[in-house]
């Protein structure tokens, strides 16, 4: 009965990191498409950047820091952060940083 979901994760912006979030749920009835403000937060400033998107049914979204050359920028090279916020409770995500010799972390979100 829990009407959405909040969670946060890094973004190291060493390699090549990713956000796979998804929208899988356990119910066999009433289930819903998710809407989802994500938030990026870099360490030199309080001010966020945003985006929205839409999880389908049974869906995911694989976010790529290195294919979203503004927000890879906005981090000035250094870590920086992601929120995730859900009008569904069902939202999970997994953080995953690529090297060239293969994946150096991952970790579900908080």
């Amino acid at each position: 009965k829990k009407s959405g979901t909040f969670k946060w994760g890094l973004l190291q912006n060493s390699n090549d990191s990713n956000i796979l979030l998804s929208n899988i749920s356990f119910l066999k009835k009433k289930f819903k498409k998710a809407d989802v403000v994500l938030k990026f937060w870099n360490e030199h400033s309080d001010i966020s950047m945003q985006k929205k998107i839409t999880i389908p049914d049974n869906g995911n979204y694989y976010f790529s820091l290195n294919k979203n050359k503004k927000i890879k920028n906005f981090f000035k090279g250094k870590s920086g952060w992601m929120t995730v916020q859900s009008n569904n409770p069902f939202v999970n995500g997994w953080y995953f940083e690529f090297a060239k010799k293969g994946s150096v972390g991952a970790d579900h979100l908080f």
